[in-house]
């Protein structure tokens, strides 16, 4: 599940409580504001891309995980009238609209549809053959977005899935195996994206990289605890009440 798909759960699920927490509220708030103004880059991008009159090349940034029109979906969700109105209420910040005519853009694109000799198709037989498979990927959904009848297209979609899931499975775990932090957070994402695969839910290799990304934050926590306790005890007994107090609110 990618991130703004999270989100966009987690909202919803707020969005039927009585009395939502404040603290999960504001973080919430500022999570879908990011997420907006994450996926508005994007199609940002595209919109300069389709100005340019490189149709494929916007397919491919479109199609790039996480597939942009997925996230774009997921973030203009039925409630959304509901969180505004909420987040004006409760003085949150408040997220960009969804660029809409990049949208629409990039829906007339797939309406368009493409024949067998389109550029794409020798586009992905060639990444196929390459063994590029992150790339075939992309292109294998961009195919299945604009010919929605070919069967192949998305077989080739569903084997590639699963040939792109099971390597970076592979490269989280051995993240994990070289206690490699930042790799194991980068990776973690990009197995996510998945989502669970079938019955067996997600991989071991995720539950241990939370794990060892718990323990690391752990540790890092502890350590700034002891530096701030050091400046405070020199802070402290000289007066310097601005510093305790800028330390205090981290």
């Amino acid at each position: 599940m990618t991130d703004a798909k999270r989100i966009a759960e987690e909202l919803v699920s707020l969005l039927k409580e009585a009395s939502p927490d404040a603290t999960r509220l504001s973080k919430l708030a500022t999570d879908y504001a990011v997420a907006c103004r994450d996926i508005n880059s994007r199609l940002t991008q595209i919109g300069e891309v389709l100005d340019a009159g490189d149709d494929r090349q916007a397919l491919l940034i479109a199609e790039s995980p996480p597939p942009v029109m997925d996230d774009a979906d997921a973030l203009y969700f039925p409630q959304l009238d509901r969180w505004k109105a909420l987040c004006e209420a409760e003085g949150l910040q408040l997220a960009p609209a969804i660029k809409a005519s990049v949208v629409h853009r990039l829906n007339s694109l797939y309406a368009k549809g493409v024949s067998g000799d389109h550029r794409i198709y020798k586009d992905f037989r060639s990444a196929v053959l390459s063994r590029n498979d992150e790339e075939a990927l992309v292109l294998a959904r961009a195919i299945e977005k604009l010919s929605p009848n070919d069967a192949n297209a998305a077989k080739e979609r569903v084997r590639l899935e699963e040939k792109v899931f099971r390597a970076r499975v592979a490269k989280l775990e051995k993240a994990i195996a070289a206690g490699d932090g930042d790799a194991v957070e980068q990776t973690l994402t990009s197995v996510r994206e998945f989502g669970a695969k079938g019955d067996a839910g997600e991989p071991p290799a995720v539950a241990k990289a939370n794990e060892l990304l718990r323990g690391q934050r752990a540790r890092a926590s502890m350590v700034r605890c002891k530096e701030w306790t050091a400046k405070l005890g020199k802070l402290v007994p000289n007066g310097e009440w601005q510093a305790v107090g800028d330390i205090l609110a981290r």
